[in-house]
């Protein structure tokens, strides 16, 4: 899935902004914590965030029940 998002500008400080669609379909609540990872490819920079759940929310625990069921 590719998105194009326009950075916002705050201040001295320059944010990019998550979809509220995007928010909702990973259930990304407000106490998740991310880290953030830059990339240097062939000279275009890649931000690479990996987030980590507070605690499973109802989205994740409905899959992974679905995967243990085997009905995924």
């Amino acid at each position: 899935m590719t998105l194009i998002i326009k950075p916002v500008k705050l201040n001295k400080s320059v944010y990019v902004r998550v979809p509220n669609d995007l928010a909702d379909m990973i259930g990304l609540t407000q106490t998740d914590h991310f880290t953030l990872k830059l990339q240097d490819v062939n000279g275009e920079f890649r931000l690479v965030y990996t987030i980590q759940k507070s605690e499973p929310d109802q989205t994740e625990r409905r899959l992974a029940r679905s995967i243990m069921s085997g009905s995924h």
